[in-house]
């Protein structure tokens, strides 16, 4: 933001720089919901009743079937998250409109039916591949954020996996350790 191009004219100081402004992601969730809050994804891709995603067995029962989406995130016109999401397909027929305009975690917040018993997140440094650099508007090896969100509901089942590419230079996660 300290230098300015302008077509034909050429390029400037900028009179007015413009201070980062950090997406700020926090460990709980309730900021997770908050920072979800009029949002719109943009999606990319979906399959419907594909197979099951990648699960461990400490993270809970996979169901019949998952919806695939693929999305990219932005926030004042900046993509700063590429995120693939599998979603119970039978959790999905409850809300297929609402699931396929919002963020899902926000549309199963929304759902007091639904029972969710434990959302579990990781978190990993990594680097950015071709493809994600180019939808992120990064360059390749950029640093990013690997988020995996595993929702799973009263009855241990999988309602929810979700794994987050954020760029690094855009997103920074806070932890609120108590003693």
């Amino acid at each position: 933001g300290l230098i300015e191009r302008r077509h034909g004219v050429g390029t400037f100081v900028s009179r007015d720089p413009k201070t980062r402004q950090w997406l700020v992601l926090n460990s709980n969730w309730d900021s997770l919901l908050a920072h979800l809050h009029d949002k719109k994804p943009t999606t990319l891709a979906v399959f419907d009743a594909i197979q099951s995603p990648s699960v461990g067995p400490d993270e809970g029962k996979l169901t019949d079937s998952y919806r695939y989406m693929r999305r990219v995130h932005s926030w004042e016109g900046t993509p700063y998250a590429l995120i693939d999401i599998y979603l119970d397909r039978q959790t999905y027929l409850r809300k297929s409109a609402k699931f396929d305009e919002n963020m899902v975690i926000a549309v199963l917040a929304d759902m007091p039916e639904l029972k969710i018993r434990n959302l579990h997140q990781s978190f990993a440094f990594t680097t950015a591949d071709a493809h994600t650099a180019e939808l992120l508007g990064i360059p390749v090896n950029a640093p990013v954020g690997d988020v995996r969100r595993v929702i799973t509901n009263e009855r241990g089942e999988i309602i929810y996996v979700g794994e987050t590419k954020y760029r690094g230079d855009f997103v920074k996660v806070e932890m609120n350790l108590r003693k």
